[in-house]
């Protein structure tokens, strides 16, 4: 899942660099906006893929501590 993220960071770096690069180049507000809403789709997109790294990465680490814990452990508790 490490790598997945990885990926995605790059791939929402990228977006944004080409998303900045072409709002750079317009004058007008009404031409900007469809490159602000990709790098806002970048942003989401790649917030939401290290959420969900994070998330199982959690989830790893609870159920090792379950299993070196014991289920009735504080330390091993379940969420």
């Amino acid at each position: 899942m490490v790598a997945a993220a990885l990926i995605a960071d790059l791939a929402g770096l990228l977006a944004l660099t080409l998303c900045w690069w072409g709002a750079s180049g317009e004058v007008r507000l009404h031409d900007q906006v469809p490159w602000l809403n990709g790098a806002v789709l970048a942003l989401v997109g790649t917030g939401l893929v290290n959420g969900l790294a994070v998330a199982s990465g959690r989830r790893a680490v609870t159920n090792r501590a379950r299993d070196l814990l014991g289920p009735g452990h504080p330390g091993a508790a379940m969420s």
